[in-house]
Formats: C-alpha cells, structure tokens, sequence
C-alpha cells in the first residue's frame, strides 16, 4: 500500500508539473502587458485656489504651462523609449511566444502522450490496491487457517502422546479389536466368495499350515538334531576326556606302582649288593687274611707237606674262585642296579612325559570341549536367531493362520452349536456393509472437500468481480426497495384513512344494510390479510437486502476511507499545483521562465525514468503477489495432507505399539521355550541319551 500511495503522489506531482508547464507561456506575457497599461504621470497639479491678481495668475499660469511642455516632453520621450522598448521587447516576445508555442506543442503532445499512459496506470494501480487489499485479507485468512492447523497439528500430536500413554491400558483391548478384525475381514471374504471356494480357501489354508508346520517340525527337528547331535559330541568328548583322565590316572598308578617295584627291587637289589659288598669285603679280608696266612703258611711252613699245601691251596682257590665269583655278581649286580636306575630314571621321564601329553591333552580336549560349548551356544542363538527370523517371518501368516483355523472352527462350532448366533454374523456383516460405506462416503467426501477447494480456488478470483456486481445490484435493489417501502407506507396510509372513512360512513347504517358492511369487512379483512403478507414478503426481503446492504456498507466503508484517502492527496496534490501556478506566475523574466522551463523538462524526463522504474517496480510487484498466490496455495494443498499424514502416523503409531507389545510377548515366549528346552536337555542323563541315540 505505500509503494502504490507513493506511485499516485508520483503521478500527481506529475499532473502538477505539466499543468504548470501549460500556464507559464500566458504568465509570460504579463509583464509586457502590464507595462503598457501603466499610466503615465499627471500633467500637472491642479491649482487648489485662484489668486486675486490677473498677472500673477498669469503668471503662475505661465510657470505652470512651461511645466506642463517640460513634463509633455519628458513624458514624450519616455513614451518614446517605452514604445521603443516595447516594440522591441514585443519582437522579442513575438519570437519567445513563437519559441514557447513551440515547446508548448511538444510538451502537449509529450503530456497527452503521458496522460493517455496514466489512466491505464492508474486503473491498473487501482485494481492492484484492491487485488493487494483482497489479497492482504486472503493472507490474512490464510495465516489463521496455519495458526488454526498449527494449533490443530499441536493438539493432535498431545492426542498422539495421550495415546502413547494410554496405550497401555488399550493393549487389553487390542485382542478384542483384532478376533472384531479378523472376524469383519472374514465376513467381507465370505461376502465375495461361494462355500466351495470357502472350503477351497480352508483347504488350502490347511495345506499351507501343513506345509508351514511340516517345515516348522522340519526345521526344529534339523535344529533339534543338529543340537543333539552337537550334545552328542559334547558328551563323547567329555567321555574321551574322561577316558584319557582315567587312562592318564591309570598310566599314573601302573606307572608308579612299577616305579615303586623298580624301587622296591632297586633297595632289595642294593640291599643285595651292599650284603655282597660286605661279603666281598669279608671275602678280600680272608682272602688277604688267606694271603697273609698263606704267605705265612709258605714262610713259616715251607717245609710242609705237599697234600696238605696243595689241598689248602685248593681250598685257598677255591675261596679264590667262590670270592671272584662274588665279586663278578658284585659288579653283575652294579650293573643291574645301574641299568635298574637308568630304567627308573627313563620311567620318571616317561611318567614326566605322558604327564605332560596327559596334560595337553587333556587342555586340548577341555579347549575343544570349550569351542564346542561355544559351538553349541552358537548354534543355540543361531537357532534362537533363526527361529526368531523365522516367527517374524511366519509371524503375521502364522498368527492369521491360527486365527483363521481358530475363527473357523468357531465358527463351526458356534453355527453347529448356537444358531442364533448367525443373525449376529447377519448383523455383523451389516455393520461391515455400513462401516464400508462410511468409508465410501468419507472417501467421497474428502474427494469432494479437495473438488470444493480447487473449485474455491478457482472461484477466489471470480468473487470479486461477483461481489462487486452483487454491490452495484444491491444499491439499486436498496433503492427500489426503499422507493417501494415508502409507496408501500403510503399506500398502506391510505387505505387506513380509507378504511377508516368506510367506517365512519358505514358504522350509523350498520343496523340497515349489515350484508353490505359484511361483505365490505371480508374484503377489508382480505385487503388486510394480503397487505400484511406483503408487508411481511417486503421486511423479509428489507431484511436481507440490509444485511447485504450492511457487507456493501462495510466495503463501500473501506472504499470510502481510500476515496477520502485518495482525495485528500488529491487536494493536497492540487493545492501544491495551486501554488506551483502561483510562483509560476510571479515569475517576471523570460531568461527565469527558461532555466524553469528547462527545469521542467529533465523533470518530465525524470518522471518518465520513475514511470518507467515504477513500472518495472509494479511488474516485481505482480510477480511477487503471484508467487505469494501460488505460495498460498500450496500451503493450502500442503495442510490437507500433512493433516492426514498426522491422523496416519498416529494410527501407524499406534499399530506399532501394538505390534511392539505384541512381539515382546511373542520373543518373551520363545526365550522361555529356548530355556525351557535348555532346561530339558541340561537335565536329560546322558546315559539315557546315549541309550536313546
């Protein structure tokens, strides 16, 4: 509204500036014609009084005359020099005139040029302050339908948290909405299908629940196998571990029993030879004994028989021999007790040594024991994933299987049992019909809603134009409607005087002519009768013509407050036009008329760039209130489906959580299932497995 305020002084001032350029050429020549109405000085100065004495009147009369020549003279030659002047300044002005009437011409034709361009410029600023006005009130009414949405949006996403808070207490209720569910999808089936492609469809739905729990069974027998068979193997290798264990154990004993014969055997063979020892040391001391009692023998008795010495001696190397002997199995022994240490010595080592196979054996078989558990607890999570993929899955077909085969059968058994209650899936059925077309209509309507609001789209730019016709129709109708109401009224003063006067006349005859009063009372009564019907017709139509007139008042309001608006800068306009015209005119020189003149005219060439800039402005300005439109109306298709998102992501919210629940339960269940099985089979003896396998 100021661009366009700023646009109308523009164009004013304008006006302004070209009617001054009108009025200068005839305030040029005031000058010269007010110079040549100048009146000339006075002759002379009238005596006020006559002397008494003729010469001296003559006298002053002479002076006087003589006076009067000089002043004619100079006065004379003024003229003359005035007239000099004026011809030449008429010359002068002849040639300004003609020069001005020149430009004048140009700048008329450059102003009918300007004003033919204004007057479309000036509807066209018109229909833009009341398309922008329109438009103000649109965006107005656009911007509370957001805040409205907003406020809706905000109040839909606390429903969305009330909801998430209620969902607890409403998940008692989500099996209910599910068997109504399930039992309406149901019926909607049974409405499109026969009974054999019912029973086709139970065939079917049993085969593939066959199907679906032969590949269950199939899977958890793989799985049960697969584990049972990892047990199997756990438990043959906790039986090699205890083997090895027992065999180790048992290595151990026999190994340390032979150790401790060997060392038994080692003592008694050391005790042996210790007993030899001395013995042989007995025998080396009778044998030196021997020596020295045969060398005393054979120095003392040299001279003894030689049966006697030869037996001794025999004896002698006998004890000789026997001693030798003793020392052989001496050293026999020794070497035994060696070899015997020797063999203890490698059984340590032996024992050392198996006890250190033993060992890493039996941490090879504990970390075998270990990867196997670990195998075993992955493939226990792998069946616990798998099966977990499997039930997600084969959830909701499972589930709507089971379902299915539960509501069938329940519904087999209650037709078998209670009849009464197929009335119920009677009416149940209804409900669906209804709930279908319900949804039918909504659908419809929100197609209608979104026809209604392209066609009020479409009709927004048509309102005006019908709303001021409307207006234009309305003033005429309030003033034939007037006109009427004040015939009516007088009319209707009238015939009361009328009736009134046939009262007066007919009230002393009323006991003679009674048929003609009555009559005239019917037709007066109809008179009336029908009169009051039109007076009623005519408030009634008073009464809606002014409520109509009351819109037209409240806009012809508005459009007054901008006629006012328009006027006082029009005053304002030709008031400082006035006084442009006034400092026009007091301008006496030609040489500032010109500098003003020229002034003008890179003023007018001025306008003409701000006409220009002004158009280009009010070009933006229509882009601009184009793209404000089209931004408005996709707000407006933008709010219709984030309204809808906001009803859809709740609702999805809400199946979410119910899904979410749902599957808790379920996951809950398979883990006591899992553990209930580990259970199972931790407490299972393995002696019966292995029986059992």
């Amino acid at each position: 509204m100021a661009q366009l305020q700023e646009l109308e002084q523009e164009r004013n001032r304008q006006m302004a500036l070209e009617d001054e350029s009108v009025f200068e050429p005839h305030a040029a020549s005031t000058p010269a014609v007010s110079g040549k109405r100048t009146p000339d000085k006075p002759l002379g100065k009238p005596s006020r009084a006559v002397p008494q004495d003729p010469k001296a009147a003559l006298a002053e009369l002479q002076q006087e005359f003589d006076t009067y020549k000089k002043e004619m003279a100079e006065n004379h030659r003024m003229v003359t020099e005035q007239l000099s002047t004026a011809r030449e300044e008429g010359l002068q002005l002849r040639l300004d005139v003609a020069r001005k009437e020149a430009e004048l011409k140009h700048v008329q034709e450059r102003l009918k040029l300007a004003q033919d361009s204004l007057e479309p410029l000036r509807q066209e600023a018109a229909t833009l302050r009341e398309r922008s006005h329109h438009l103000g009130d649109t965006l107005v009414q656009h911007q509370q339908a957001l805040t409205t949405l907003r406020q809706e949006l905000s109040s839909a996403q606390e429903a969305a948290s009330r909801a998430e808070v209620l969902l607890e207490s409403a998940r008692a209720e989500r099996d209910q909405l599910r068997e109504t569910n399930l039992r309406l999808e149901r019926d909607l089936a049974s409405l499109h299908q026969e009974k054999g492609s019912q029973a086709r469809i139970l065939s079917n739905l049993q085969t593939l629940q066959l199907n679906l729990e032969r590949m269950d069974s199939e899977r958890n027998a793989a799985d049960l196998a697969k584990m049972a068979q990892l047990e199997l193997r756990c438990e043959s290798l906790q039986r090699q571990l205890e083997a090895q264990a027992e065999q180790q154990t048992s290595l151990a004993a026999a190994w340390e029993r032979q150790l401790r014969e060997a060392q038994e055997r080692a003592a008694a063979e050391a005790e042996r030879s210790r007993k030899s020892t001395d013995e042989l040391v007995d025998a080396y001391a009778q044998l030196h004994q021997a020596r020295q009692e045969l060398s005393e023998k054979q120095s003392h008795q040299a001279r003894s028989e030689d049966a006697a010495e030869s037996a001794e001696v025999s004896s002698l190397r006998s004890l000789l021999t026997k001693t030798q002997e003793k020392v052989k199995a001496k050293s026999e022994l020794e070497d035994k007790v060696a070899r015997l240490e020797q063999q203890c010595h490698e059984l340590a080592n032996d024992k050392v040594r198996l006890l250190e196979e033993n060992k890493a054996k039996v941490e090879d078989l504990e970390k075998q024991l270990a990867a196997m558990r670990n195998e075993l607890m992955e493939a226990q999570s792998k069946v616990a994933d798998r099966a977990r993929r499997d039930a997600e899955h084969v959830l909701d077909q499972d589930v709507q299987l089971s379902l299915a085969k539960q509501a069938q059968e329940k519904y087999e058994r209650e037709v078998l049992l209670h009849a009464a209650d197929i009335e119920a899936l009677s009416a149940t059925r209804a409900e669906l019909d209804q709930v279908r077309q319900e949804i039918s209509r909504l659908e419809q309507q929100a197609k209608g809603a979104e026809e209604t609001l392209t066609a009020a789209r479409e009709s927004w730019s048509q309102q005006e134009q019908q709303l001021r016709a409307e207006k234009d129709a309305l003033a005429k109708r309030v003033e034939e409607l007037s006109h009427q109401n004040s015939l009516l009224h007088q009319q209707m003063e009238m015939l009361s005087s009328q009736v009134a006067v046939l009262q007066q006349k007919t009230w002393p005859d009323a006991p003679v002519a009674d048929g003609a009063a009555a009559g005239a009372a019917v037709s007066g009564d109809r008179s009336m009768e029908q009169l009051r019907e039109v007076v009623n017709f005519l408030r009634r139509e008073k009464e809606l013509v002014a409520a109509r007139a009351e819109a037209a008042e409240a806009e012809c309001a508005r459009l007054t407050v901008q006629l006012e608006h328009r006027s006082a800068s029009l005053r304002q306009a030709q008031q400082e036009l006035r006084t442009e015209h006034e400092r026009a005119l007091a301008r006496a020189t030609s040489d500032a008329q010109h500098a003003e003149l020229l002034r003008k005219v890179e003023m007018v060439q001025l306008l003409t760039e701000s006409n220009r800039a002004l158009r280009d402005e009010r070009t933006e300005l229509v882009d601009s209130k184009q793209q404000l439109e089209e931004r408005c109306a996709q707000l407006e298709r933008e709010l219709g489906p984030l309204r809808d998102e906001v009803r859809t992501r709740a609702a999805q919210a809400e199946a979410l959580q119910a899904d979410v629940g749902f599957l808790r339960t379920e996951v809950q269940r398979w883990q006591q299932r899992t553990n209930q099985l580990l259970e199972q089979s931790s407490r299972t003896d393995p002696e019966a497995f292995r029986k059992l396998a």
